[in-house]
């Protein structure tokens, strides 16, 4: 049997004691090379047992690069969480594979950790010792956002790269990347210009990931609408190529990006929840749900949440004007007018910056609760009609006057509960309409949109027009 070049931290009783007994009760050979101990009186105990090297943790980077060690034992009682956190991290930074044993009265044989090497999946299983949450996020694999230059998808970036994380970034940059711009410097960003139907490119981007958090897609009706075809590729085919990746290399969890576009329309004055029927009236929306069943049936060596979002507004740095909120907003500072379309229509709301916050609470939520599940993402008191929408935007604005013509054959139609993602992860919105709105109003003027808010940059409507007719 080939012997391991093992590393043992700790001579006291314990390490003593796993020094006389690990040999004979482990299925592989432990070539004990090192031993490190803050005691120096402790290198007596070393050279009683024959260690050729000995040291304090301090140098355990030095010992483990120059004795090419493969494997780190902590034998060690006594010590404090943070100073346990401080060497288990280190050695998951050098890659080692490490073990854990505190029981100074069990055999090696019984000891519940001896027997499975500390990983970062199963680090928090570890009872002896406190993990703070700090602890876990900051430096536990990047964090992989499909579409993570668009309209959501750079607050997330923003927002986990503040919580510390490795961020990498597939985007196609269709809309242009200056959403971005600002952190081209960041070294814990990576960005990767290639398309989500791309095979190499979704691998190259999965590999060495512990989270995805899928946000690419062709968003909206009409965008949609323009070729059936190469919706269906971009927003389903896509999907079955990120799952066989996230299989492929164990990724911890996929939390994908739904609508609540699948529900269609609802009874009259009924509210629908994740268990309700689903009636999707448009492509976008059976592409929402195709995606959502071939996750949830083929995820195997990973975790899947999907987040059905509502209609979203509020200001970006990857602006849309082809939003219902947005365009109303930006039509009643510039033409001071709204047209609205019929305007019973029952829409949900949630501000793009709750979004993103909501899928960084999913994506680091506990594995247990979230595996599985579908949550709506928004807040009931952001139900409004559409009209009510346009009221609102006269109060803000009361220069605004709104023309309406009348019903509309519009079946999308819905109210929806969110109690779910508040009950089990305490999800709330930090966006009201009208905060939100009156934001958006700000930065508008403060980046200068008004004049050219009708660009095909601000529409994915229009953008992906003009991107089938180049290809």
């Amino acid at each position: 049997m080939e012997s391991t070049r093992t590393l043992i931290i700790g001579l006291g009783q314990l390490g003593c004691q796993l020094i006389n007994d690990v040999d004979k009760h482990s299925v592989e050979k432990f070539d004990l090379v090192c031993a490190l101990d803050d005691d120096k009186s402790k290198k007596k105990v070393a050279d009683t047992f024959g260690f050729i090297d000995f040291g304090s943790t301090n140098e355990l980077e030095t010992k483990v690069e120059e004795l090419k060690i493969d494997y780190v034992i902590l034998a060690i009682t006594n010590a404090s969480a943070r100073f346990l956190n401080d060497i288990i991290y280190r050695c998951l930074k050098l890659e080692v594979k490490t073990r854990y044993v505190t029981d100074e009265h069990a055999k090696i044989d019984e000891f519940e950790y001896f027997n499975t090497p500390i990983t970062k999946k199963n680090l928090k299983n570890l009872k002896e010792f406190k993990l703070s949450e700090n602890d876990l996020d900051e430096k536990e694999g990047a964090v992989l956002v499909t579409g993570g230059a668009g309209y959501i998808g750079n607050h997330l970036v923003r927002d986990l790269l503040n919580d510390g994380y490795e961020v990498i970034v597939l985007d196609s940059f269709i809309f242009g990347n200056s959403a971005l711009s600002d952190l081209r410097d960041d070294p814990r960003l990576k960005l990767i210009n290639g398309s989500i139907e791309n095979i190499r490119d979704v691998f190259n981007s999965v590999e060495n990931v512990r989270y995805v958090i899928a946000l690419a897609a062709i968003v909206g009706d009409p965008a949609c609408s323009l070729d059936a075809k190469n919706t269906m590729i971009i927003n389903y085919e896509s999907t079955k190529i990120l799952v066989e990746a996230c299989n492929y290399y164990g990724v911890e969890k996929l939390v994908f990006a739904s609508s609540c576009s699948v529900y269609g329309a609802s009874l009259e004055g009924s509210y629908l929840d994740e268990e309700s029927t689903l009636n999707p009236v448009s492509l976008y929306a059976r592409t929402r749900i195709f995606s959502e069943k071939y996750i949830l049936d083929n995820a195997i060596n990973f975790s899947p949440s999907i987040l059905r979002l509502s209609t979203v507004f509020g200001f970006s740095k990857r602006m849309r004007f082809d939003l219902v909120v947005n365009l109303f907003t930006v039509k009643a500072i510039v033409d001071k007018s709204i047209e609205i379309f019929g305007g019973n229509q029952w829409r949900p709301f949630v501000h793009c910056k709750d979004v993103a916050k909501a899928f960084k609470t999913v994506a680091l939520a506990d594995e247990n609760i979230v595996r599985g599940q579908i949550y709506n993402v928004g807040d009931e008191s952001l139900n409004f009609t559409i009209d009510q929408v346009g009221d609102l935007l006269k109060t803000i604005l009361p220069q605004t006057s709104i023309k309406s013509t009348g019903d509309i054959d519009d079946p999308r139609n819905y109210k929806v509960k969110f109690n779910k993602i508040k009950n089990d992860l305490g999800f709330k919105t930090d966006y009201d309409l009208e905060s939100g709105i009156k934001e958006m109003i700000q930065e508008i003027y403060k980046n200068k949109l008004l004049e050219n808010y009708q660009d095909q940059i601000y529409s994915n409507l229009l953008t992906f027009k003009e991107f089938n007719l180049k290809n």
